[in-house]
């Protein structure tokens, strides 16, 4: 397996470099995401890297943006070398890592000689430690699970326009912006999080722009998905205490990853933090027990 090295140059100008060994890498904004982008830059799972013997295939798989190899869109291609994909304003550099010369075949043996005590001792630290992690655990419930978060803030949304003319223009511009991401939400559940707010903050425009019909009708879109959303956040909490029942651990970590995107979401769009302390708790269980299933499990059903 070849590890690649992406070089990601964030809008702003702030950069940082990963170098990510395994058969399938994620770019997009999603928590399962290996390279993360923030929700402005790209979708939840946006491009997709493999390491082939034909070369460093990339697939797209989200189109709003687009992503682009040096300005040319694409579905699914070869990397080209020196070519540098770009996703809205976030552009990466993905190269394979060079590997350290052989060692001749005398100094591997002399070297695996060397080494022997020692891998027999790591390997039964390592049996020990499975032998720990097989027995049964009382803990592989959400018995032990912080209560969820509220995901939208309690506090009116306020208008940051005093003028009537400039609020209305505000107004538009996020009832638009909300509408598109509410029918994008039956495919990205974070979109109908951050549709909410939109709705709200275009009512409360419309109401210092002298527009009472279309703040009733912001405010009535916000409330509906508001309870939709609110739903659907709690079928997956339902759906994560079937499959640990169950011990179906594929399921189970794709609803702790799910749930992940739902916190993180909300808390990104809440500017108030009132609930930010719980969502990040919440968040941070998630994440603890995504990895125990992983390393307990593989995410493997039963």
């Amino acid at each position: 397996m070849e590890a690649l090295r992406f070089k990601v140059h964030h809008l702003g100008g702030r950069s940082e470099e990963l170098i990510i060994e395994t058969e399938t890498i994620r770019i997009g904004s999603g928590a399962h995401c290996d390279v993360r982008l923030p929700l402005d830059q790209a979708r939840f799972e946006h491009v997709v890297v493999r390491s082939t013997p034909e070369g460093i295939l990339l697939s797209a798989r989200a189109f709003d943006p687009p992503p682009t190899l040096d300005g040319i869109d694409f579905t699914e291609t070869v990397l080209p070398p020196g070519a540098i994909l770009h996703i809205h304003d976030t552009t990466i550099e993905i190269s394979p890592v060079a590997r350290a010369p052989e060692v001749p075949a005398a100094d591997q043996r002399k070297r695996v000689k060397n080494l022997r005590p020692l891998v027999i001792l790591a390997l039964g630290i390592a049996a020990a430690v499975m032998m720990i992690a097989a027995k049964p655990r009382a803990k592989d419930t959400v018995d032990d699970a912080p209560a969820a978060p509220d995901l939208f803030a309690a506090e009116p949304a306020t208008c940051p326009r005093s003028s009537a003319e400039a609020a209305e223009s505000i107004a538009e511009a996020k009832l638009d912006l909300a509408t598109i991401k509410r029918e994008r939400s039956p495919f990205h559940a974070e979109d109908g999080v951050l549709a909410v707010p939109l709705y709200e903050l275009a009512a409360a425009c419309f109401r210092i722009a002298g527009k009472e019909e279309d703040e009733r009708g912001a405010s009535a879109a916000a409330a509906q998905l508001k309870v939709r959303v609110a739903d659907e956040f709690r079928m997956h909490q339902v759906r994560l205490q079937y499959a640990l029942k169950v011990k179906d651990w594929k399921m189970a970590q794709d609803e702790v990853r799910t749930l992940r995107d739902y916190a993180l979401t909300a808390e990104a769009s809440d500017g108030s933090s009132q609930h930010g302390g719980a969502r990040a708790t919440y968040a941070v269980w998630l994440s603890n027990l995504d990895r125990k299933i992983e390393l307990t499990h593989g995410g493997k059903k039963k």
